[in-house]
């Protein structure tokens, strides 16, 4: 097993998300796969570009309302499997 490089513990969390360019305007429909305290894995139907500047808004399971806050994309792949829905 290699060395962990990450800073902050991740959690397998599938949530739905919603995230907006903030230059374009553009909506798009996510899933979250994980989430830390310094960012998040999202899968997304469509292709991001690295340094794409967003808007996201997160579905917590234990918080009644949404959490908003902007963000900016650091690295994009394609996924080995489409996105599915949260329940």
């Amino acid at each position: 097993m290699g060395v962990e490089r990450r800073r902050s513990i991740r959690l397998d969390l599938r949530v739905p998300t919603t995230l907006k360019d903030l230059r374009t305007a553009a909506v798009e429909q996510a899933v979250t796969r994980d989430i830390s305290g310094h960012g998040m894995c999202v899968l997304t139907r469509q292709t991001l570009a690295p340094g794409t500047r967003l808007s996201a808004e997160i579905k917590l399971p234990d918080l009644k309302t949404p959490q908003s806050f902007d963000t900016e994309l650091v690295w994009s792949r394609p996924a080995a499997e489409p996105p599915q829905s949260a329940s």
